[in-house]
């Protein structure tokens, strides 16, 4: 009788044991997780809990080592330390930076514009979106048959037909000479903008007889 009833109860003991099994995965309490979480330790003091893995940026971001790495896209909250004997490399070939890099260039280039004795003109203009530009331009001034030019001045400006202060701009003078071709530069200047702005390349000329045309650039590169 001991044994029928060893034997009833290891039988019941088994059915039991086999309708319980379960895979690992299954074993895990699902309750009071989030998708995406897995059972982390929290130290040998308390006992580990759903949590979401806090995971190192892939590559050598964030590392002390340095190492090499390829981004289509980098941000950066802090200063950015180049080697100062290596830098950051420059272009080897004849393209241009992309618009709002720095190294982007505008220029601008016209021939034969009119120009009044007397009149301050702008010879030929550009749109910079906001930012730090360098900027710097020249007139060419073309004297026809019988012209005799007297002045003639070049600068940048962000006013319409007006020339900037006197140390920002190139002015000539002459007395009594008969001009052919006659050049002005107008300085290299910084121009910092915070919205989308005009800016001129403004020319001046003072002239008796015949006419004067005046041939003209400008050209800006964004420093920053």
């Amino acid at each position: 009788m001991k044994h029928l009833f060893a034997f009833i109860g290891i039988s019941l003991w088994m059915a039991v044991l086999s309708a319980a099994t379960l895979t690992p995965i299954q074993l895990l309490n699902p309750a009071g997780s989030t998708a995406g979480q897995a059972i982390i330790s929290t130290g040998p003091s308390t006992a580990p809990a759903w949590s979401t893995p806090s995971l190192a940026a892939p590559g050598p971001i964030g590392n002390t080592t340095p190492s090499t790495g390829a981004f289509t896209a980098l941000s950066a909250t802090g200063a950015i330390t180049p080697s100062s004997t290596a830098g950051i490399v420059g272009t080897t070939t004849n393209n241009n930076a992309a618009a709002g890099s720095v190294g982007e260039y505008v220029e601008s280039q016209v021939s034969t514009v009119a120009i009044t004795s007397g009149a301050t003109i702008n010879v030929t203009t550009i749109s910079l979106t906001a930012g730090d530009w360098d900027l710097d331009g020249n007139c060419y001034y073309n004297a026809g048959a019988g012209a005799s030019i007297s002045a003639q001045a070049c600068a940048v400006n962000t006013t319409s037909a007006t020339l900037p202060a006197a140390r920002l701009r190139t002015l000539y003078s002459y007395s009594g000479t008969t001009a052919v071709a006659q050049s002005a530069i107008a300085p290299t200047q910084r121009i910092s903008i915070a919205s989308t702005t005009t800016v001129y390349l403004i020319g001046f000329a003072n002239y008796a007889g015949g006419t004067v045309t005046v041939d003209g650039i400008i050209r800006a590169r964004r420093v920053r």
